[in-house]
């Protein structure tokens, strides 16, 4: 596919927030695979308008970059999977940890545990063993948010769960916002 046409499609994506897409994604709207779509993402990688975020996972440079960025790639990574923004992600945006979590998001998954450093930030997935319907039914979907979201109770349980450090959450605060 020319580099135009290629620039064409992914501007008008672009306008409807879409800019983070997968190699089968990018296959389907150049209408190309195999080592005609691999020849294109190295092309418009070269030429800085597609950057590999992580394996098979590609950001239009080009695009606004929106805040949910690091999100949407972690629903990507793990997809089929139950994936949900827990931890420290969660107890930090409600202010019951003073630990800012500026480059780095904590989910569990229902998929396998892994660490992604990405150009948008690190992904830190911890795998749970916990029935998926229960984990749709405990956690939430934000609207328009690309990755579902636990509650205080939840983000603290799996905190404990995993073994990780409780001492830094104040628990006044945890009891106050209920």
């Amino acid at each position: 596919m020319k580099l135009n046409e290629s620039l064409k499609r992914l501007t008008a994506l672009e306008r409807q927030g879409i800019c983070l897409f997968t190699k089968a994604d990018l296959g389907v709207m150049f209408q190309e695979h195999g080592d005609t779509l691999a020849s294109t993402i190295k092309r418009l990688s070269g030429g800085g308008v597609l950057e590999r975020v992580a394996n098979g996972i590609y950001l239009n440079t080009l695009a606004r970059q929106g805040d949910s960025l690091l999100y949407q790639a972690a629903a990507m990574l793990r997809p089929g999977e139950v994936n949900y923004l827990s931890n420290e992600s969660v107890l930090c945006n409600l202010s019951i940890i003073s630990q800012q979590m500026l480059d780095r998001i904590t989910v569990m998954t229902t998929g396998s545990s892994g660490t992604f450093r990405t150009p948008l930030g690190v992904i830190e997935f911890t795998h749970t063993k916990r029935d998926p319907m229960l984990l749709l039914q405990e956690t939430t979907r934000p609207e328009g948010f690309p990755i579902r979201v636990a509650n205080k109770h939840i983000a603290v349980r799996d905190l404990k769960r995993i073994g990780r450090n409780t001492d830094m959450i104040d628990w006044e605060e945890f009891h106050e916002s209920d």
